[in-house]
This record gives C-alpha cells, sequence and structure tokens, in this order.
C-alpha cells in the first residue's frame, strides 16, 4: 500500500486549479481516495479523469470524500476501483469560497494497492 499526495495551493475565493500526476507505475489498482474535513464544505471537483475514464461525475461535491479526525485512518478512504499502473490522473477542483484564509493548500490522498 502507498498513499499518494496530490496538493496544490489555492490563493483566491473561488478559483479553480488543475491536479495532474502519473499514478506510481509499480502499483496495480488505485483503491481509494480521501479528503480531511478541515477544508471545510461546498468545494468541487468539476472534472475528474484517469487515463481519460470519468472517475466521478462533473461537478461532484467533495464533501462526500470527506472525513474528520475521529474516522480510523484506515477507514478515511472513499472505496474505489481503478488500474493504476503509472496512469495519469486529472482533477479539477472549484474553491467554495468559504474558506477562512487564503492563500491554503488543498491535499487529495489517492491510496495504491498491489493487492
Amino acid at each position: 500500500m502507498k498513499i499518494q499526495l496530490l496538493e496544490k495551493e489555492i490563493t483566491k475565493e473561488k478559483q479553480r486549479i488543475l491536479l495532474v500526476d502519473e499514478l506510481d507505475i509499480s502499483y496495480e489498482k488505485l483503491v481509494g481516495i480521501a479528503i480531511l474535513s478541515n477544508l471545510g464544505q461546498g468545494h468541487i471537483i468539476s472534472n475528474s479523469t484517469l487515463a481519460g475514464v470519468e472517475v466521478f461525475p462533473k461537478n461532484f461535491e467533495v464533501d462526500f470524500l470527506q472525513s474528520n479526525y475521529s474516522v480510523a485512518p484506515q477507514k478515511r478512504f472513499f472505496p474505489l476501483q481503478y488500474t493504476a499502473k503509472g496512469k495519469k490522473i486529472e482533477l479539477e477542483i472549484t474553491d467554495s469560497g468559504k474558506m477562512p484564509v487564503y492563500p491554503y493548500t488543498f491535499r487529495i490522498y489517492l491510496l495504491l494497492s498491489n493487492e
């Protein structure tokens, strides 16, 4: 198992960012995604693809993927089943405009596995 981190700074309200990375080639599967609740509510995944295949519907609410510190670490990941093997992942995020302070770093954690 490996956790791959995608992160980018958001500098202003309602900003759109694009997170692009290649999944670690030494791992077979993308089995989960997590976003911590400290990012607040209302953010949107405007678009999401893995090797050109849609992962979440357009304008998917980040709230569905968030967990807080009262959830056990191994339970924080929203389950997925995709082939990883170095494939390109792209996530377009739209800020909610509700953060108390800007700039801040938006982080997404991807759980990779060979099992």
